[in-house]
């Protein structure tokens, strides 16, 4: 996923932190999802 979209999922596999960065994903909990937050 791309865009300056916040995750709506408040718990995630690195922690219950959002994003890093610009771009996040909108999918709540998932591996992938932990990986993009990592912008």
């Amino acid at each position: 996923p791309a865009g300056p979209v916040a995750p709506v999922a408040p718990v995630t596999p690195l922690g219950p932190v959002g994003p890093v960065g610009p771009v996040a994903p909108v999918a709540p909990t998932t591996r992938i999802g932990s990986r993009n937050k990592i912008c």
